[in-house]
């Protein structure tokens, strides 16, 4: 169920896309919601950056309010038992888009990381970077570095020239350490691709059919004028940003294993109807679908999550592995 709380001129609306009577009514002038969605940067790692869609609403929400404001506080959250049991998915700005006679428009925008530096350099393990540095993203931020891997990732060194937006340059030196991270409240969590950030087994009844797509023959990784060979004589070749070690071969050919692993495994899509019970960016999620011509079972570690309201479904995609 969608929870949507608007503060518009007159006061507070709690709104939805159906009337629901729960410990406050909802009312049902949500016509549409575009889908929310979180996803890594790249696929193998760096910010799970959220999108937001565009908000369909009936004009009667604004009677009291006409014409409709431009700019309103919001906030998002599903549940699917009662509102003391709802996840937020934001808490950001409706925009307004366009009036229409059948409805209004209004664009979602979530929270910004605005920090900013200049020619910075970084000389760390990812795990020391990231904890250094994601505050300059925005003073309220706290590192947990709990289920990074600095041991088995490579070393960073790299200077990023010019004028940059902290959060996108942690996400590219992240990204090529093999390693995401996400924000959740004040605390910014870095977790290794490789890593667990813990599991879960859905039964059949959890999920609606679902697509299991390899990701392409890849013949080469490259980093600079680093090369390291894949699986494959043929197929497209990758390049990544050299923010590695690049006077210590041994580092550029650590993180370019690491990546090729990451792209030669399967990619998998999970649609499953909409709950409060969503998994964490990393988490294992394992099922059996045997809806297949022969049981299949399979695994992924989320890297994209993205809420469609409209079809009633959350689509979870990652890398992983079939059986």
């Amino acid at each position: 169920m969608l929870l949507v709380e608007m503060t518009l001129p007159s006061g507070l609306r709690r709104i939805s896309n159906e009337p629901l009577a729960l410990e406050h009514y909802w009312e049902p002038v949500v016509a549409s919601c575009g889908p929310v969605s979180m996803a890594t940067d790249q696929p193998y790692g760096g910010y799970v950056r959220p999108q937001f869609g565009r908000l369909e609403l009936l004009p009667s929400l604004f009677a009291d309010d006409w014409p409709p404001p431009v700019s309103v506080p919001l906030t998002m959250a599903v549940t699917d038992t009662d509102e003391a049991g709802a996840v937020q998915l934001m808490a950001g700005t409706a925009h307004r888009a366009e009036i229409r006679r059948d409805g209004i428009a209004y664009d979602l925008y979530g929270r910004e990381y605005g920090g900013r530096f200049t020619d910075h350099s970084y000389g760390n393990t990812v795990s020391g970077l990231f904890a250094n540095n994601i505050a300059s993203a925005d003073p309220s931020l706290t590192a947990d570095t709990g289920l990074a891997d600095p041991d088995s990732a490579p070393y960073i060194l790299y200077v990023d020239t010019g004028d940059q937006v902290v959060i996108d340059s942690l996400s590219r030196t992240c990204a090529v350490a093999a390693h995401l991270f996400y924000i959740q409240g004040t605390t910014a969590h870095l977790v290794d691709m490789f890593t667990d950030n813990g599991s879960m087994e859905l039964t059949e009844f959890d999920f609606f059919p679902s697509s299991y797509t390899d990701q392409g023959p890849l013949a080469t990784c490259r980093c600079g004028d680093t090369s390291l060979a894949c699986s494959w004589p043929y197929g497209r070749e990758v390049s990544v940003s050299p923010v590695f070690n690049t006077s210590d071969t041994a580092e550029i050919t650590t993180g370019l294993e690491r990546i090729r692993q990451i792209l030669e495994a399967p990619l998998l899509t999970l649609k499953a109807p909409i709950t409060a019970t969503v998994p964490k960016f990393g988490q294992r999620v394992s099922w059996t679908d045997s809806s297949q011509w022969s049981p299949l079972s399979a695994w992924m570690r989320v890297r994209s999550i993205v809420w469609d309201f409209d079809r009633a479904q959350v689509v979870l995609r990652g890398e992983g592995g079939l059986a």
